[in-house]
């Protein structure tokens, strides 16, 4: 779908962030988990915001934010918002809280494991080779498809 592309220097600034921490600013709140990105701005030393930074963030200008969870120790985004700025076919899914998720990195392989194709999966990520039980999935994260040569923006 991708309706409000975003650049891909954006999209790797939301791979390479740190999220789900206390905020510094709001310690004392109740939900100051630095949880969300701006997707309009482009400043270096952007990062992620509590829902209280947010509120005051960009006044009188209407940003998108992309909220990141925290699903089996791992980040990952909720598919419907991240299929607004990319698209999202051929990325591996999982249900999470009753919605679709997709993780931004790559989850590691077990140890002693090159890859999951040892375990008879026929079906892996071309980029990361970890396993994809659904056979119309290519990419396992959004960091598999953003560093692969298949980037449909």
């Amino acid at each position: 779908m991708a309706t409000d592309s975003v650049s891909i220097e954006r999209i790797r600034t939301l791979l390479s962030e740190s999220f789900c921490f206390q905020c510094p600013d709001h310690q004392g709140l109740r939900d100051s988990s630095c949880n969300l990105l701006c997707l309009d701005c482009y400043a270096a030393k952007q990062s992620a915001m509590c829902r209280w930074c947010v509120a005051n963030h960009a006044p009188g200008h209407h940003h998108r934010f992309i909220q990141v969870r925290k699903c089996a120790r791992h980040f990952a985004v909720r598919a419907e918002d991240l299929d607004t700025i990319i698209e999202i076919s051929g990325m591996r899914k999982y249900i999470f809280n009753n919605s679709l998720v997709i993780y931004l990195n790559p989850r590691p392989l077990r140890s002693g494991s090159e890859t999951n194709n040892s375990r008879g999966c026929r079906i892996i990520c071309v980029t990361c080779a970890r396993s994809l039980l659904l056979g119309h999935a290519t990419f396992f994260s959004l960091r598999c498809k953003v560093f692969s040569r298949h980037i449909v923006m």
